[in-house]
């Protein structure tokens, strides 16, 4: 994604107006920029950190939006100095999904020690839980403490995410002499005193700590901060050292860092003794963000809290926001109770009372899906968007709505948005090629949409409602062969699914295969599925039989044409088109050019094809990782 900065012109001077890639806070990404003076292209790099280098005379140098023609770090000002970013991700699609019923083993299997996935231990067949004394036993008291930490995890996990405000730290440090216990309990009663709330072992009573539950807490925090000193990087070894002493910290880390991943956490190293980092942790360098700061002074200690988490008590009203909360936690009551319009209600009054939270809307949102109101959940998505546009998740929401309520444009627009975002989980990417597969399928940009639904089948297997788009394409991409096969693999997942029938009698039908598509019809007339169309496809197959010529019961797309085979060095991406076209950024569909935006998703940035075969390398519009490669198609 592009987005515009004032600098001044590193070649005229003159204030001007560019363009530049956001980034996505984990490689360098480039963008090619006139100056609107003199015209002279300005090839900007955005670096990990967020900063923006140029080249000039085959040098890098750092570009300060303000004041251009830097070639050193610019200083930060006072409360600027240290910048966290704020997890991206509310847990709208991570959180709040029931859990699956334990898969138990018997007495038996447990005396033989099989190998088994470690949280089957806890159970037997029927669901009742076994004594952990019992597991213990045969597979010892470590394997039990992660079975009991994953199943805590999995628990809170399938509950909607707390309240935001005020955010909650996780405090992880490995225990040692009084004097580093009590630095860390200073630290948590001073972020508690600014208004945070802490999660600290040493704040439960001796007699209620259960060690798994009090660890699966990181899942409800907004923030990890780890204390690290020489006993702490024992714990998790370096980059040059695979060994590790066992403890917590190990668990505590491992399964922060899936959270991270996620987007439902952020993780801050705080150094306060020895010199070595642990594996996961790094200090900022240029051109790299870094998680770590050195804090073994006190007052660099300070500046990072005055920096990160400043006193929140002048800025917030208590009763407000304890209202806000109650608010939320009804809105989530009701929802569970299968209340859907007292749900949305409630989060709808929570919007009102504070409309700069975040939770309201999101709430919002969820009723929606959980009941279905697609027409509601777009429009209160979209006002979700225009306060917090850095929220990916509510694109991928109003994609899904839009792309329900049959507005594909629409459906587009909010998919591409989520896939230039950066630092979007590789799920939530999976999902929005799935939507752009449907959508641009619709514009009859169908190899464009074969590329995006091969992502997104990468990402999530070959689930039966995938390869029923990915059939109903081939049937559009007159190839009902291949479209058969992808229905029949599917029904052998999905054995009682009456569309996928349904379109695998068509597909046979379409492919001149009668004696297979009467067998698949007679299975179909078996379902529950409507007359009418078993009806209608039975005539369709008669003539068929009658005439011996396959009929086309479809729409169908011409296949693109063009002088060159674009395809990706990562990814199933193929494309046809002409040199006088370009490949949207945005969707990757091919584009007459001249146009500013994409007809499709409106996105503006876009890969020219004449350019692409003289040694120049392009980032691919679908997966963002391979780079494009041309070839002449035969004359």
């Amino acid at each position: 994604m592009l987005r515009h900065v004032m600098i001044v012109c590193p070649f005229c001077a003159a204030e001007t107006k560019i363009s530049v890639s956001t980034g996505d806070g984990k490689d360098m990404h480039g963008s090619r920029s006139p100056c609107r003076a003199c015209r002279q292209p300005i090839i900007t790099v955005t670096l990990a950190d967020g900063q923006i280098a140029f080249f000039k005379e085959d040098k890098l140098f750092l570009l300060d939006p303000v004041s251009a023609g830097r070639t050193e770090m610019p200083r930060r000002r006072q409360g600027e100095r240290h910048q966290v970013l704020l997890p991206q991700n509310l847990g709208l699609f991570d959180r709040g999904v029931a859990m699956e019923a334990p898969a138990g083993i018997s007495d038996a299997e447990l005396e033989k020690g099989v190998v088994l996935p470690i949280n089957r231990l806890l159970w037997r067949p029927d669901g009742t839980r076994r004594p952990a004394k019992d597991a213990a036993r045969h597979y010892g008291w470590r394997s039990v403490w992660m079975a009991e930490l994953n199943h805590n995890l999995q628990l809170r996990l399938s509950r909607p995410p707390p309240f935001s405000e005020p955010p909650t730290i996780f405090l992880s440090y490995r225990w040692g002499g009084q004097a580093h216990n009590d630095w860390v309990a200073a630290l948590a009663e001073k972020l508690s005193g600014r208004g945070y709330r802490v999660t600290l072992d040493q704040l439960v009573p001796p007699g209620e700590m259960v060690v798994p539950a009090f660890v699966s807490g990181v899942a409800d925090c907004r923030y990890f901060l780890a204390i690290i000193d020489p006993g702490y990087v024992e714990r998790l070894g370096t980059k040059d050292s695979s060994s590790v002493v066992d403890g917590w910290v190990f668990d505590e880390v491992n399964n922060a860092v899936s959270l991270e991943n996620r987007g439902l956490l952020r993780i801050v190293g705080l150094l306060r003794e020895g010199t070595e980092l642990p594996t996961h942790f790094s200090f900022p360098s240029f051109g790299q963000p870094g998680n770590t700061i050195d804090v073994r002074n006190p007052a660099l200690l300070n500046d990072f809290l005055d920096d990160v988490f400043p006193d929140r008590h002048e800025a917030t009203d208590a009763a407000k926001l304890k209202a806000a909360e109650d608010l939320y936690w009804a809105s989530i009551e009701a929802l569970g109770h299968g209340e859907h319009q007292k749900a949305f209600d409630l989060a709808s009054e929570l919007v009102e009372q504070a409309p700069a939270l975040i939770d309201g809307y999101v709430q919002q949102v969820r009723v929606c899906l959980a009941s279905g109101a697609y027409e509601t959940g777009l429009a209160v998505a979209a006002v979700a968007l225009e306060g917090f546009p850095d929220l990916a998740e509510l694109d991928l929401a109003a994609a899904q709505f839009a792309l329900e309520l049959g507005e594909f444009a629409q459906a587009a627009r909010h998919a591409a948005r989520l896939l230039q975002a950066s630092r979007v989980p590789v799920e939530r990417r999976g999902a929005a090629h799935a939507v752009l597969g449907n959508a641009l399928d619709e514009f009859d940009q169908v190899d464009a949409a074969l590329a995006h639904l091969s992502l997104a089948i990468g990402q999530f297997g070959r689930r039966p409602r995938l390869l029923q788009d990915l059939g109903l394409l081939h049937r559009r991409m007159a190839e009902p062969e291949m479209a058969a096969d992808i229905f029949a693999e599917a029904l052998q997942t999905d054995p009682t699914s009456v569309p996928l029938r349904v379109n695998h009698v068509a597909a046979l039908i379409e492919a001149g295969e009668a004696a297979q598509a009467r067998e698949a019809l007679a299975d179909l007339a078996a379902t529950s599925a409507d007359p009418k169309v078993v009806a209608f496809l039975g005539d369709r197959l008669a003539e068929l039989e009658t005439t011996g010529i396959p009929v086309a019961l479809s729409p169908r797309v011409a296949a693109p044409t063009g002088a060159v085979r674009m395809t990706c060095s990562a990814c199933p991406a193929a494309l046809v088109v002409d040199k006088a076209q370009s490949l949207c950024f945005g969707c990757g569909c091919a584009r007459q050019r001249g146009t500013t935006r994409c007809p499709f998703c409106d996105a503006d940035g876009q890969v020219r094809i004449g350019a692409i075969g003289n040694d120049a390398a392009y980032v691919c519009p679908f997966c963002r990782k391979g780079t494009l490669a041309a070839e002449a198609m035969p004359a």
